[in-house]
């Protein structure tokens, strides 16, 4: 599979130059909007009566490779930036062209079919030369040469993007240094969309938890994108596509096997089912390796190792051409439920002895104090300093459990007016992590999120046929999800005495009746947050594209997005644990039956006889007394102690409470001025204006249940000029581009104020919750390059990479960074004029590739430099977060056979052993991945 015999021309599905596509369902049936019955209705009636005639009037076709190629590649060709011509030209480079084909095919195929082995992205760049937009790409070829498929490893190669670190759901993509990932919730929707195989993924782990394998093109659309279909993108669209059945056999296999345990399988086979009609294709991945760091703690050693791969993926297609006019494909896949040990890897660091204004850090309420209790040096065999050496010591930490699966169903009709296609998917993912409190003893473990997310997407349509003066398109596109997620946390018999400030440990660890109490106050409560979101959006889309001359060209873009989003949610208890006694009366809405006592322990006056005698029953079980008021003074305060560290515990405990619903029309679109210089010089000026949907959450509670509080849309307002050079006779490709871009009212954590907060607490001083908001404006600006040189005997050179500063313009309530954590009042702090997190001002990916011929073999050397500069990693950009610049070299040296049937390499990533950090804080660090090699072995078969 490393050494292909053709490789391909980018977007077989013809769209990913431009923008996103489909979305879906959710976990239960869901009704269906009359506005996208009516809109996609009146899309299909006009034209269902030409599309009978046209396809029950063919014959099936007796050359079906040259002509059934195109139908398929328009069959997913979405929204299109490259011409209708190369649309299909990049099907038909999958295809055999025999005897009898359209002659206007073959043409077509010449353009985009390259021969030898590793100049495909020069191709694939060349083919974007009059694409008025800021596009980066790599090959599937290029990455099964380096062994790359997670989602971190394909997009390095593609400048100013990248995925932040972090586990599928708390990950994310980053584009022109944002990221907007579910970390910050799973009501907002990404800012950088993934499609697939014109599929958008609306949600953003359904892309980050998937390995990408049988790849023909990865590519990154910069800017806003919806114009020409698909999902609408506030930022920029990552297209993936696959390869695709054709009707000439072939079978391809590749093994990887190296350090840590590690084997990557990949096989992949196809050809016609029957000739001419119906095609196949079943692409298979297995990827497995151990971690670098093994959980040392004793009863688990062996056994979890971090951070390790689990991932077992299949993909069926199926293609049917029964017309020349029509075309039919069918992809499903499938990623069973497999488990990761992807949190939980932290080295710890001391906490700093003071405050950034000179406080002293209290340390008997930080790890090193409260390691220090004798409630933990009982266990002679860890201590503080173990805690600071050992990064894995867990005792009850869970893996990652995700899984994921879907389907998309396109259908093609050439038309006399046009293309018209329609492309419906399924698609669901689920995602559950048990995180442990990151020591051997028993605080906490089981939690995290339990997600369940399915989302329905349904596009149609038109594109005009090619080579008129005006070429178009315009469809409709309908998007149904649902996502249910439950947040949760076990707490152990050990909880109290960590949770514990100094204070309240020395009132409770004077006596076995206090130990006793402090224990059982979180012992075994099980408490979450649950909440169900439903989106529904329909959307019209157009895009014109104007030939004014044939050197110059006007394109302008419109969509108009309905939005409607609802959000259920409350606070749940499913385990009492061991302390039910100590509840407070009730939380909210929810009804505990605790008594009533103050804050020094002295019951009240308003509780019932049965809260009296439930307080007279606590005296007896941990002191002995006959009642409650026999306790003394002190006892009282033990038990009003242990209220408080339960009460800390159980948190916002509300019944389901009902957003207002959000409701609420987007128009986008874009403008574009290219100019054809010449063959070699085509400049152009692009205004895209975009927007992501805003959202209703529940923030704070009050005696009735939660409140709600709506996000606004964020806006985006992107100018690029840029220029596409195809120079030195065709082997030199230098694309170039500047850009600002203004996001306004970015989703995001902030600091808002709460009024119904500040009402029930009644004190006259206003409250500020942190929770999803807006920040009113953010920055974006930079200068982005993509070149590609094969003018050298063997030898290819290909660069993508980019300058950019992204600031917070105006950020006036961000939260307090750790080193200011003794100041609480006011709890936020402006950041305006500083840079946003994960947003290194450099970054590049620089590939030297060199094929060689040996006797009868080829010689072939891949070397992939991976650079990014210094950035901070903490969202309130604490001083203590800055994570250095790093450079990451892969390699591959290899030989194959004169047939090109097989090949032997040596792959390694991260080569020279770089000790780099993903993320810090002021008092720990993560680690980046190890040196890693191993041997590849591929072979082809007809």
């Amino acid at each position: 599979m490393s050494t292909p015999t053709h490789l391909h021309g980018p977007f077989t599905d013809g769209r990913s130059a431009i923008g996103p596509r489909r979305p879906s369902l959710g976990n239960r049936c869901r009704r269906v909007s009359p506005v996208a019955i009516a809109l996609l209705g009146g899309a299909l009636v006009p034209w269902s009566n030409a599309v009978f005639a046209a396809s029950t009037a063919a014959a099936p076709s007796t050359a079906a490779a040259p002509s059934a190629a195109p139908a398929a590649a328009e069959a997913q060709a979405g929204s299109s930036g490259l011409p209708a011509a190369d649309a299909n030209a990049n099907a038909n480079a999958n295809v055999n062209t025999d005897a009898g084909a359209d002659p206007a095919a073959d043409s077509r195929l010449g353009e985009v079919v390259v021969t030898g082995e590793k100049d495909n992205s020069l191709e694939q760049l060349e083919s974007l030369h009059d694409v008025p937009k800021s596009v980066s790409i790599i090959s599937g070829a290029d990455l099964q040469a380096l062994d790359q498929v997670s989602i971190g490893d394909v997009l390095s190669h593609l400048a100013n993007v990248q995925f932040d670190f972090g586990n599928p759901r708390t990950g994310g993509i980053a584009l022109r240094g944002v990221n907007a990932s579910t970390a910050a919730g799973d009501n907002i929707d990404p800012s950088v969309l993934v499609d697939v195989d014109g599929v958008s993924y609306v949600y953003a782990p359904l892309s980050t938890g998937l390995d990408y394998f049988d790849i023909d093109s990865v590519s990154v659309t910069r800017g806003p994108q919806g114009s020409e279909g698909g999902y609408n993108s506030s930022l920029g669209t990552v297209a993936i596509t696959t390869n695709k059945p054709t009707f000439t056999p072939e079978t391809d296999v590749s093994v990887t096997y190296g350090t840590y345990n590690s084997l990557l399988a990949e096989a992949a086979t196809g050809g016609p089912l029957i000739d001419d009609l119906l095609a196949y294709r079943f692409a298979f991945e297995r990827n497995y390796q151990d971690g670098e760091y093994n959980n040392s703690f004793v009863e688990l050693a062996g056994r979890q190792s971090y951070v390790n791969t689990d991932r077992t993926e299949g993909r069926f297609e199926l293609l049917a051409t029964p017309y020349e006019n029509f075309s039919a494909l069918l992809i499903a896949d499938y990623q069973p439920r497999a488990n990761q040990y992807l949190n939980g890897l932290t080295f710890h660091l001391p906490t700093p002895q003071y405050y950034a204004d000179g406080t002293l850090v209290n340390q008997a309420n930080q790890p090193v104090g409260k390691l220090s209790r004798s409630w933990f040096t009982s266990e002679a065999s860890y201590s503080y300093a173990d805690y600071l050496a050992d990064p894995v010591d867990n005792d009850a930490n869970g893996a990652i459990d995700t899984g994921t699966g879907g389907a998309a169903l396109t259908l093609d009709w050439k038309l006399p007016p046009g293309d018209l296609e329609s492309i419906s998917a399924y698609r669901d993912a689920y995602f559950s992590a048990a995180n442990d409190d990151g020591t051997p003893f028993d605080i906490t473990d089981d939690g995290g999120y339990i997600v369940d997310y399915s989302q329905f997407t349904q596009e149609i349509r038109l594109t005009s046929a090619a080579g008129a003066p005006v070429d178009w398109v315009s469809g409709l596109y309908y998007l149904t999800d649902n996502d249910n997620n439950f947040s949760r946390t076990r707490y152990g018999s050990d909880a109290g005495a960590w949770d514990a400030s100094a204070a309240q440990y020395a009132i409770l660890d004077t006596d076995a009746p206090g130990q006793l109490l402090m224990e059982n106050s979180q012992d075994r409560v099980y408490r979450g947050t649950e909440q169900i979101d439903d989106t529904e959006a329909e959307a019209w889309f157009g895009h014109v594209d104007w030939h004014i001359t044939r050197p110059l060209d006007l394109g302008v873009g419109v969509r108009i997005t309905h939005q409607y989003r609802t959000i259920v949610q409350s606070g749940v208890l499913s385990d009492q644990g061991y302390g039910a006694a100590l509840d407070p009366a009730s939380i909210d809405d929810v009804i505990l039956g605790g008594f009533n006592s103050s804050a020094t322990g002295a019951l009240l006056g308003n509780n019932t006889a049965a809260q009296v005698a439930l307080a007279n029953a606590v005296a007896e079980q941990y002191f002995n007394a006959v009642s409650y008021e026999a306790l003394t003074p002190a006892q009282q305060l033990q038990v009003a102690t242990a209220k408080a560290l339960r009460a800390s515990a159980l948190g916002a405990l509300y019944s389901p409470a009902t957003g207002t619903p959000y409701d609420a029309w987007l128009p986008t679109g874009d403008v574009s001025l290219s100019y054809r210089i010449n063959d070699e010089v085509t400049p152009y000026f692009t205004y895209q204006r975009g927007a992501k949907s805003g959202a209703t959450q529940i923030t704070s509670v009050t005696n009735i249940g939660g409140t709600a509080y709506q996000l606004e849309p964020e806006t985006s307002n992107s100018f690029e000029l840029g220029v596409n050079n195809d120079l030195l006779r065709d082997t030199l490709i230098l694309n170039a581009d500047v850009y600002l871009d203004n996001l306004y009212n970015f989703q995001q954590t902030v600091y808002t104020y709460d009024a119904a907060a500040t009402a029930l607490a009644n004190t006259g001083t206003p409250v500020y919750v942190s929770g999803n908001g807006n920040v009113p404006w953010v920055q974006l600006e930079g200068v982005e390059l993509e070149t590609d040189y094969a003018g050298l005997p063997y030898t290819q050179l290909r660069f993508s990479g980019a300058y950019n500063e992204a600031i917070y313009k105006s950020y006036p309530f961000a939260s307090r960074p750790a080193e200011e954590g003794d100041i609480t009042s006011p709890p936020y702090i402006s950041l305006d004029g500083r840079t946003l997190p994960n947003a290194p001002k450099v970054r590049f990916d620089f590939d030297a590739a060199f094929h060689v011929p040996v006797g009868r073999k080829l010689f072939h050397a891949d070397l992939d430099y991976d650079y990014q500069s210094r950035f901070n990693s903490d969202a309130s950009l604490s001083e203590y977060a800055w994570v250095g610049a790093y450079g990451l070299v892969n390699l591959s040296l290899g030989l194959t056979t004169a047939s090109g049937r097989f090949d032997l390499s040596f792959v390694s990533k991260n080569a020279f052993d770089n000790h780099y950090v993903t993320a810090r804080t002021w008092n720990s660090w993560t680690p980046g991945l190890p040196s890693w090699y191993g041997l590849q072995a591929s072979v082809k078969f007809d």
